[in-house]
């Protein structure tokens, strides 16, 4: 059900469902155990980071 609902809101969004995903599995690590939630809310479908890497174009993703 969260993957579910974080697909639908990314799409609501606008975004790009494959390139969230992969930008949310990307960033999810380096916040370690326990992030804050100012650090989460970086993440969310609707802000400006999201936007800048999963709205078209391609998004590189790094592997650890």
């Amino acid at each position: 059900a969260t993957v579910y609902s974080i697909v639908q809101t990314a799409s609501l969004c606008g975004l790009d469902v494959f390139k969230y995903l992969c930008f949310l599995l990307e960033r999810l690590p380096v916040l370690g155990k326990g992030p804050l939630q100012k650090d989460l809310d970086t993440l969310a479908p609707w802000g400006a980071l999201a936007h800048k890497g999963c709205v078209g174009g391609y998004l590189t993703v790094t592997v650890l």
